[in-house]
């Protein structure tokens, strides 16, 4: 990371030298990851959501009715 001169040479005399990147490296690779599982979990989410809706379609066609449109997205945003 490009610093200033004087940041740069207050942080080699608290910390030691490469101290700063090796921990900022650290940080950007955790913040990566907490992005990556929180990617995850809304994809995952989703999947299920879709799979609820479609198994309570399945469950409407099987006794021979439609799905009401009302109750269809009163289902979609209580699922939510």
């Amino acid at each position: 990371m490009d610093l200033h001169p004087f940041e740069n040479a207050l942080l080699e005399l608290t910390v030691g030298p490469g101290t700063y990147d090796r921990v900022l490296a650290r940080v950007e690779a955790l913040r990566r990851s907490i992005v990556e599982v929180s990617n995850r979990a809304v994809w995952m989410r989703g999947i299920r959501r879709v799979a609820r809706e479609e198994t309570a379609g399945a469950v409407c066609s099987v006794r021979g009715t439609e799905w009401p449109e009302g109750e269809k997205a009163s289902a979609k945003t209580s699922t939510a």
